[in-house]
């Protein structure tokens, strides 16, 4: 394998997987926050909340209750009705 081929490989490791920089947190924090408001603040049922969360069980992008794709914490994350999954792998409410 190439130094390309083995660099690129450790990187898609999910154990070197790290969030995003905290600007781009904070700006997809404010888009997340702004579409909620503009729900009503609306929340997802219980077990919508359960399922959304059995989607990222498996997700390599999930370290402990972190996104490791979008910088979120899940368990804050998958309540609101407006906010998505970076994957595109929650169901819709």
């Amino acid at each position: 394998m190439s130094m390309a081929g083995l660099a690129k490989k450790a990187h898609d490791d999910s154990s070197t997987k790290q969030p995003p920089p905290v600007s781009q947190q904070a700006w997809s924090l404010a888009g997340a926050l702004a579409d909620f408001v503009s729900d009503g603040c609306k929340l997802v049922t219980e077990e919508q909340y359960r399922a959304r969360l059995e989607t990222c069980d498996p997700c390599e992008y999930r370290r402990a209750n972190r996104c490791l794709k979008c910088g979120c914490r899940l368990r804050i994350k998958a309540r609101g009705r407006a906010f998505k999954c970076p994957m595109g792998k929650w169901p819709k409410p």
